[in-house]
């Protein structure tokens, strides 16, 4: 899915240089322009919130696994 999603991008990315080179209208597709950056940067700070959220909840995880094992060896 995301090879498929990088591949339309660059099919999108040149379509539009094609487009610059040969019509010269770059202040016509700027908005678009800005649209695909910043969606990108949302992207990569929600992959990132992501991957920080599954690491702490596994810290956590084992945190608590450790002291179930260590409370276990206390009453034994």
């Amino acid at each position: 899915l995301l090879l498929a999603s990088s591949v339309v991008k660059s099919v999108i990315a040149l379509t539009l240089l094609k487009m610059l080179l040969f019509k010269k209208t770059l202040i016509l597709w700027l908005p678009t322009i800005l649209v695909d950056i910043i969606s990108l940067l949302i992207r990569v700070k929600a992959f990132a919130f992501m991957v920080g959220t599954m690491t702490l909840a596994w810290k956590m995880w084992m945190e608590g696994l450790i002291l179930r094992l260590s409370n276990y060896d206390l009453k034994t």
